[in-house]
């Protein structure tokens, strides 16, 4: 069964946001249904089901689209030219390709140094208020928020609720794919809730984009309620980066 929010404690102190952007997944949202055109398009099923009155939402062309529309696009999603014709190359040549994209992503980390300082106060504020650490993110993203979480006990001594990582399609996606767990943000927001996210916590979400669904669902719950938020992304244009309170930001 699911644990119980946290046990008693001192509150930290609550810190004013700044208060645009406070509906992160609403409005990127918007920004995808209208890059779509309204975000449907028509079903090639000559039977549609009646509750999709023929029309479904692509997600993924949509939100190429909005990149597009926006004059940017988002580098995650971008090919790599130097390594366009990798199916020719020896696997020896394909490590050492792979070892050098890897000195690139060090070099971003270390451009990130003073937000990862801020961020780390931040955590540091929080948890010695008596607040709580979630980590949130969908697929590879949000496996790792999950392993940070789950080492947090045995390495630093502390309750395994204090620091808490909730991943998109609950625990049964940390071992197997769940296809669109990561296109609903409210459920991210109702895991927070259950959590009893309040004002004193703060809110860690992941996502290489900055444009997954759940992982911005957990900035509108976080914003709701006034705690902390702390962006992890590979894009600094992004809705994610954008509506955090500090964004560490490691563009490669």
């Amino acid at each position: 069964g699911r644990q119980q929010p946290r046990p008693g404690g001192r509150r930290a102190q609550v810190v004013a946001q700044p208060r645009e952007n406070l509906r992160p997944f609403q409005t990127f949202e918007g920004l995808l249904r209208d890059a779509e055109g309204h975000g449907r398009k028509r079903s090639p099923d000559p039977a549609p089901n009646a509750a999709s009155n023929g029309f479904r939402f692509d997600g993924a062309r949509a939100e190429r689209k909005l990149w597009r529309v926006m004059g940017q696009d988002s580098p995650t999603e971008e090919v790599l030219e130097a390594t366009r014709d990798i199916d020719r190359w020896s696997v020896e040549e394909i490590v050492r390709a792979i070892h050098e994209e890897d000195r690139k992503a060090h070099a971003a980390v270390t451009l990130a140094l003073p937000k990862i300082a801020e961020a780390t106060e931040v955590l540091v504020t929080t948890l010695a208020g008596g607040g709580n650490w979630y980590n949130v993110g969908a697929g590879t993203s949000g496996r790792i928020g999950v392993l940070d979480a789950s080492a947090i006990p045995p390495t630093f001594g502390r309750p395994k609720d204090r620091v808490v990582g909730i991943m998109a399609g609950g625990d049964a996606a940390l071992r197997n794919a769940i296809e669109g767990a990561e296109d609903h943000p409210e459920r991210a927001a109702f895991e927070l809730r259950e959590w009893g996210l309040s004002a004193g916590d703060a809110v860690v979400a992941i996502s290489a984009s900055g444009t997954t669904p759940f992982t911005l669902g957990s900035f509108d719950a976080a914003h709701e309620v006034g705690a902390r938020t702390i962006a992890i992304t590979c894009n600094p244009g992004s809705p994610l980066a954008e509506a955090a309170e500090v964004a560490i930001v490691a563009a490669v």
